[in-house]
């Protein structure tokens, strides 16, 4: 299970997760494309995703990695941060917060890359 799939699913103390036109209202349009690197910075062909206001990102981008748990990179705050900001345009990057098993008892962090460009226009 990765971070998103705990965010759609879970039980919230603050607040429950809702529609991505309800939580960024002022946003009238979205362009996000995301660059994932599973084999680390030097990674020449990343996984490219898209997203726009009709198909917006989750809290989350998952990490493709099969053998990564509780994985992803939390596009929400970069968001939220932009828009606080009022910023149209941002280059921002992360790493997965996952993590994969070696053997029985020991684990690594992921090494996936995630690189995004994001442009927003506001309402």
């Amino acid at each position: 299970m990765d971070r998103q799939d705990k965010v759609n699913s879970g039980t919230y103390v603050f607040a429950q997760p809702v529609p991505f036109e309800k939580a960024f209202p002022s946003i009238k349009s979205l362009q996000i494309k995301v660059e994932i690197r599973t084999g680390g910075p030097m990674d020449a062909r990343p996984d490219v995703r898209y997203y726009t206001s009709q198909n917006p990102p989750g809290e989350y981008v998952r990490c493709p990695r099969s053998s990564c748990t509780d994985g992803g990179w939390c596009i929400g705050d970069v968001l939220r941060e932009m828009v606080a900001k009022g910023e149209t345009s941002r280059k921002a990057g992360g790493i997965c917060s996952g993590q994969e098993r070696m053997n029985r008892s020991s684990f690594r962090k992921c090494l996936t890359l995630f690189s995004a460009n994001i442009t927003i226009e506001y309402a």
